[in-house]
């Protein structure tokens, strides 16, 4: 197994306040602003633009033309858009969380569904669906 020493600047400023015969003011950690990756697109995002999102990412389960997962398919069923769900109050929620911690998805994935669901999951006609809206 390999050790290795990992040094930050307020290390080795340390290490050579404690080992100066001088007075050293102490450092102070600046605060740095962590911005939000995602850039929200000019225009609403609509189905269309997060199909292929679902296609390669959900519908192995939650197709039921290509899967029997009824466990997966109660949360949402995506052969058609709007989703058929058996959680409507919850489903915008589950969908945005799914956005968020989904590892296989790329960065621009992850941003594209996010604003999709922040615009308010609107249909390729520009209307949202029949679900419970976020709050």
């Amino acid at each position: 197994m390999k050790h290795g020493l990992w040094l930050t600047t307020a290390h080795v400023a340390l290490f050579a306040a404690c080992t100066s015969d001088k007075m050293v003011e102490p450092m102070v950690a600046e605060e740095v602003e962590i911005s939000d990756p995602c850039v929200t697109p000019p225009v609403a995002a609509r189905y269309a633009d997060v199909a292929p999102i679902f296609v390669a990412h959900c519908d192995k389960c939650h197709n039921a033309t290509l899967s029997e997962n009824a466990k997966a398919q109660a949360v949402f069923e995506s052969s058609g858009y709007p989703f058929a769900t058996d959680r409507p109050d919850t489903l915008l929620k589950d969908l945005r969380h799914m956005f968020e911690v989904r590892e296989a998805l790329s960065a621009e994935q992850r941003c594209l569904g996010l604003a999709w669901i922040a615009a308010g999951a609107l249909d390729d006609s520009g209307q949202p669906p029949p679900w419970t809206p976020l709050e």
